[in-house]
């Protein structure tokens, strides 16, 4: 039990316990944001031009799109800021809403990046598993047995 290192050791169980979290971690992030929210038609109410200075301090033209949506009878209007896209008056578009809120609605779902992470971690793993059966020393050198 000579070649034994407990550094080595503890980089290993680092390694592990890290890839095993972000795994976890990855697993909780792959479920949608938009899970259970319902598809429902909206309407482009309006469409202005608005200009914003990003953080370098370049202007950049957005459009500021209203849409209108019904749930239950009940008439929702909200704005949202558009990089891009050529929306007008009248468009017909989706939203997502969720149902115990009507009011809170998405146009754009983001999805997670849970498969990302997921990687990341199965990377943190093999690393190390590849530190665990590696026989050269920490310097780089094969130890004489």
């Amino acid at each position: 039990m000579k070649n034994f290192s407990w550094s080595r050791l503890i980089s290993v169980l680092v390694l592990a316990a890290i890839g095993v979290l972000l795994i976890i971690l990855g697993i909780k992030n792959t479920k949608s944001p938009t899970e259970g929210y319902i598809e429902t038609k909206a309407t482009v109410t309006d469409v202005t031009l608005q200009s914003v200075k990003d953080n370098n301090g370049l202007t950049q033209d957005q459009q500021v799109v209203y849409v209108d949506y019904e749930v239950d009878g009940v008439k929702y209007s909200h704005k949202e800021y558009k990089k891009s896209g050529t929306y007008k008056q009248g468009d017909e578009v989706t939203v997502l809403y969720n149902p115990e809120n009507p009011s809170e609605y998405v146009s754009e779902p983001k999805s997670g990046n849970g498969e990302f992470i997921i990687a990341l971690g199965a990377v943190f793993i093999i690393g190390g598993a590849f530190l665990m059966f590696n026989k050269q020393s920490p310097k780089g050198k094969a130890k004489k047995k």
